[in-house]
């Protein structure tokens, strides 16, 4: 399997007709997106296990809640 160019009518109407949107990109950018979503799930993941951690401690589990100020980032969950 050879790489071939784009047909862009063909990718227009599969936009159109499917309501997807296309994007063309380097593969550097490529590169920083995924790495900007591995550290945004990282982020979730943390924020999830300091959840049951605390979750965990109390004797009433049903009314935790953790709240963490990370900068521009605030993730908050309750159980």
């Amino acid at each position: 399997m050879g790489i071939k160019k784009p047909n862009w009518n063909i990718l227009a109407k599969m936009s159109m007709e499917l309501g997807l949107e296309f994007k063309v990109m380097t593969e550097e950018l490529l590169q920083e997106k995924v790495q900007e979503e591995l550290i945004a799930y990282h982020k979730r993941w943390s924020k999830t296990q300091e959840y049951l951690k605390l979750k965990e401690q109390v004797t009433n589990p049903q009314l935790v809640m953790a709240v963490s100020q990370t900068g521009e980032d605030e993730y908050a969950m309750a159980g």
